[in-house]
């Protein structure tokens, strides 16, 4: 069935100062620096949460103070264990006072370019059905609710519009990527959501980017397991 995704979007765009009167910003660059999608997953995820704009947004979905959440990447033990899905605790949200209330994060990248030739790539599909596994994985264990979170990277440096602010691939491909769920069947209570990282430019996208997401499926509260809370405790 098709759905309007709506993404909540944040713009940024910078220039050197100089001794210039005036500036022009989102204006096209015809620089070549690296692709956004070269990042890694855990890169990416730092780069997002290194952003206090995108940052205090997107916890403010969760819980009404994000300046008092902690987030933290990677949990191993004693979360899971060794060996045995998940492996680890992408993203974890914890409120100091409320750790009965932790909410986690199991997150996949892929990848989005549209060539100078003009062809459509998108790549890494196949990562978001394991995800679906281990964000199963994350609900059995307990915690209040359980997301899965896919991280678009997106060059749309060779995309022709009126506006950068438009240069993001809009290729059927990605149909593939919303189209949750795949080949593995997302439990009822795990939610969706997707964040998209755009490349509007050559430029260095640490300098003009465009940062989006999207809350596709609320994950259902679960009331949280004693000994996971425990655990949240103890960090």
């Amino acid at each position: 069935m098709r759905r309007t995704l709506l993404f909540k979007t944040i713009v940024k765009d910078s220039v050197p100062i100089t001794e210039q009167s005036r500036y022009s910003f989102l204006t096209p660059s015809f620089e070549n620096n690296p692709s956004v999608t070269d990042m890694t997953e855990a890169e990416a995820m730092n780069w997002l949460f290194n952003d206090p704009f995108f940052r205090e947004d997107f916890i403010k979905e969760f819980f009404p103070e994000p300046l008092k959440i902690r987030h933290y990447f990677g949990l191993v033990e004693p979360f899971t264990t060794s060996n045995q899905k998940p492996g680890d605790i992408d993203l974890l949200f914890v409120h100091p006072d409320y750790p009965d209330m932790s909410i986690a994060f199991e997150t996949k990248r892929v990848k989005v370019i549209q060539t100078a030739e003009g062809a459509d790539i998108v790549n890494r599909l196949s990562g978001i059905s394991k995800g679906i596994v281990q964000a199963n994985a994350y609900r059995a264990l307990g915690f209040h609710q359980t997301y899965l979170l896919v991280i678009i990277l997106d060059d749309g440096r060779h995309i022709e519009a009126p506006n950068i602010i438009f240069h993001y691939n809009k290729t059927h491909k990605l149909n593939l990527v919303y189209d949750i769920p795949m080949s593995e069947e997302l439990h009822r209570e795990v939610g969706v959501i997707y964040v998209r990282i755009n490349q509007m430019t050559g430029k260095d996208f640490n300098h003009s980017s465009s940062i989006g997401y999207c809350i596709d499926k609320a994950a259902v509260p679960i009331t949280q397991t004693a000994e996971m809370t425990n655990k949240v405790r103890s960090l």
